[in-house]
């Protein structure tokens, strides 16, 4: 978020237009756009798996922030 202000701030007239759009939908976190396009609410209905966090018993970990 703060990389595309900074950006806006030496934008041209098209990128300015583009950062100032309010009717982008909201995408969610990594578990939300899975469950939608691929995951139990979409009709390929695929299981998390080794996608899930790590202390669920997938893969996905990140690191602690400092």
């Amino acid at each position: 978020m703060f990389g595309l202000l900074r950006c806006s701030e030496h934008a041209g007239p098209v990128q300015q237009h583009l950062f100032q759009r309010q009717d982008w939908p909201a995408m969610g976190n990594y578990g939300e756009v899975f469950e939608r396009n691929v995951g139990q609410g979409s009709p390929l209905k695929l299981e998390r798996g080794v996608n899930q966090q790590w202390l669920k018993g997938g893969l996905m970990y990140s690191p602690p922030f400092l």
